[in-house]
């Protein structure tokens, strides 16, 4: 059976904006590929939309990275599919996470991915307080928000405040985001 590789692929960044995130499968040869990303939303004036599209160039000039997430069987292009609708279209960089803890679970990616991608996910500054990579909305998948440094969301927080934690629905405990490190920190890192 025909194996395809799984990568994430980033976008051009496109001045100070999140760089677009999306789910590349292809053949070890990289002669095509299919692309499952999410469009729209605040920068194009609308809602988000999710995309699935095949055949697409796997070195497009539009692309700016690849990062190898691992292999599936052929036949298991359709499970990644289902996974891609049925997450609900969102900020593009949590869509891809949520859709990879999906595959994870259903265990079509290593353990792990999921929170590896998680943890790079950056702030989304067209919706209120940052999009985490629990997407957000009326959605019941996520609903966390990455504060930023303004709202007490670094660790040294605003005042004697401290950090702003938020509830990650998607891997059930709270964090905060730390702007000096430039990362979460999860609640089980430091014992609450």
């Amino acid at each position: 059976m025909a194996r395809l590789q799984i990568w994430i692929a980033f976008g051009q960044r496109r001045g100070n904006d999140p760089l677009h995130w999306m789910i590349v499968t292809s053949p070890e040869d990289h002669s095509t590929a299919t692309w499952y990303h999410v469009v729209g939303g605040p920068t194009q004036g609308g809602g988000y939309k999710l995309m699935i599209q095949s055949p697409k160039r796997f070195d497009s000039h539009g692309i700016s990275e690849h990062h190898y997430v691992g292999e599936l069987d052929e036949k298991d292009q359709k499970k990644l599919k289902a996974s891609a609708q049925k997450i609900p279209a969102q900020y593009c960089q949590g869509w891809t996470v949520q859709v990879l803890s999906d595959l994870e679970r259903k265990g079509l990616v290593p353990a792990g991915t999921a929170e590896h991608w998680h943890n790079q996910v950056e702030p989304n500054p067209y919706e209120a307080g940052g999009s985490s990579a629990s997407g957000s909305g009326s959605s019941t998948q996520g609903g966390s928000s990455r504060g930023s440094s303004s709202q007490g969301g670094s660790s040294s927080g605003s005042g004697s405040q401290g950090p702003e934690w938020v509830w990650d629905q998607a891997y059930g405990q709270y964090k905060y985001w730390d702007a000096a490190a430039n990362r979460w920190v999860w609640a089980s890192e430091v014992g609450q």
